[in-house]
């Protein structure tokens, strides 16, 4: 069943008698939509690429080190407190030696989806089979996320003249309203996605996740960029797989509509 929100405003009962000699039809008003939600990609489409699976990531700098992340040991200077000494290794080495951290951040995924046709003046929609794929794709992985213990965040340069945006999402609680956001998603896209990809704040994400139709030379620039910055990026992509390019660059199959499941849930 196709995603998407479906509305019906009369229907007709209609009731017989058991020889069929009989027939009763009334029409009723009943104003109720059905909101069909959208299912995930299935798994050999959506896996993660991220450098660890689940948990914490090292990272160059930060405010305070993890007293968990234990990176080894340093000669004690006097500065750390008492239950930071290592005193395995301080009796291998015969002089006081304090536990060496290492500093961690929690791991946040971006996913973005670009819903732009490539090189079509003005900007114009992407392929539905191309869109639709995505859509799918991004449950999969935003549910990846939350079974990981890691929170996201979603947004696409489409839907809206200013693009579509969620929150940050941490629950599966939190993630109906994601789908709701899915289902109501239309394939319209007048925002550029270069224009797009530079008008993002990244600063609390460690992974962001990059899923587009085309990829051309300013978007391995973008994904050069974050890597520079200590965040992983990752492409899937429907279209061509360019070669001259070092980024992360996965393939995702075009959307059939034939294949396509989902579940209802009725509002009044």
């Amino acid at each position: 069943m196709k995603r998407g929100v479906f509305s019906f405003d009369d229907t007709v009962v209609t009731a017989t008698d058991m020889l069929g000699l009989v027939r009763v039809s009334r029409g009723f008003k009943v104003g109720i939509s059905i909101t069909v939600l959208p299912v995930g990609a299935d798994g050999e489409n959506a896996v993660l690429s991220f450098n660890e699976p689940v948990g914490e990531i090292l990272v160059r700098r930060f405010i305070n080190e993890d007293p968990f992340m234990i990176a080894g040991s340093r000669e004690y200077t006097g500065r750390e407190p008492l239950n930071r000494i290592n005193w395995k290794y301080t009796a291998v080495t015969g002089k006081l030696m304090a536990m060496n951290n290492e500093f961690t951040t929690s791991r946040n995924t971006l996913i973005l989806m670009n819903m732009q046709r490539k090189g079509v003046v003005p900007i114009t929609s992407a392929d539905i089979r191309d869109t639709e794929a995505f859509i799918k794709l991004s449950v999969r992985l935003m549910w990846e996320s939350i079974d990981s213990g890691c929170g996201f965040a979603f947004a696409t340069n489409g839907g809206n003249a200013n693009g579509t945006a969620t929150g940050f999402v941490k629950t599966a609680e939190q993630c109906e309203g994601v789908l709701r956001m899915l289902a109501q998603l239309s394939d319209s896209c007048s925002f550029d996605f270069g224009s797009f990809l530079n008008a993002l704040n990244y600063g609390s994400f460690t992974d962001v996740i990059i899923l587009t139709p085309y990829i051309d030379d300013e978007m391995a620039l973008f994904a050069k960029e974050l890597e520079s910055r200590d965040k992983a990026a990752v492409f899937y992509t429907t279209g061509n797989i360019p070669e001259n390019t070092d980024a992360q660059i996965l393939h995702a199959r075009k959307f059939s509509y034939t294949f396509n499941t989902g579940y209802a849930e009725g509002t009044q």
